[in-house]
């Protein structure tokens, strides 16, 4: 099976850059998402040695050493695609059909990055577009940038130069957006365990919103709370 998507070139730009890799902040530090041949594949960044130096160049201007474990044999593999659909300019879903309709991927491409959300709809596929345009629900949404989107983001405040203030500051908002997300989290299809991923990508989120840059290493927030709020 051959996957197409529209013949203009942004669609071209997506499943471009859905084949070379798209990543995403995560507890472990990066995860890829990438289309390999006919399926999306699932993969931490320290598990493929071609993405980590490419992303290394990028984060580190060189390659520091790295033990590249083996990839996971479970839940690497998301199955097939059945589809891949142009819903609207800049915005792209990845469809899978299953016995009561579809489940589906949807990308949606913002400044930096594309926001992803998870959504199934029990529709016959004539009617799958215009289904997903309808959709008035509020998902939680997954930051995924590509290679040319890290080198964005590098060019934004490193969290780790954050005054007193400002951790007070983004503190404060991250208690005021704390309902919203939570909302957003009531309509998702798929959660991790422990809403370890969910909680990693509300800073990803905040982080860019308050404009530093978001692809941080474990540990460096806990590490800058702990400075600026030891007794707490």
């Amino acid at each position: 099976m051959t996957l197409t998507v529209s013949s203009v070139s942004f669609g071209q730009n997506f499943k471009k850059d859905l084949k070379s890799g798209l990543y995403s902040s995560s507890p472990d530090w990066i995860f890829v998402l990438q289309l390999v041949s006919d399926s999306l594949k699932g993969f931490k960044l320290i598990e493929s040695r071609h993405h980590y130096d490419k992303v290394a160049l990028v984060l580190f201007d060189s390659i520091p050493t790295q033990q590249i474990f083996a990839p996971r044999k479970a839940k690497r593999d998301l199955g097939k695609i059945d589809d891949i659909l142009k819903v609207k300019d800049r915005h792209f879903t990845v469809v899978y059909e299953i016995d009561s309709g579809f489940n589906t991927y949807n990308f949606v491409r913002k400044n930096i990055g594309y926001e992803m959300y998870f959504s199934d709809y029990k529709v016959e596929k004539t009617q799958l577009r215009k289904s997903i345009l309808g959709d008035t629900t509020n998902y939680f949404t997954f930051y995924e940038f590509t290679v040319d989107d890290l080198k964005e983001l590098q060019k934004l405040r490193n969290l780790n130069d954050i005054s007193e203030k400002e951790f007070n500051d983004l503190m404060a908002f991250i208690e005021k957006e704390k309902t919203k997300y939570q909302r957003q989290l009531a309509n998702s299809k798929s959660k991790s365990l422990y809403g370890s991923i969910e909680s990693n990508q509300i800073l990803t989120k905040i982080l860019l919103e308050k404009g530093y840059n978001p692809i941080i290493m474990p540990g460096d927030f806990d590490k800058t709370y702990r400075k600026y709020r030891p007794k707490r």
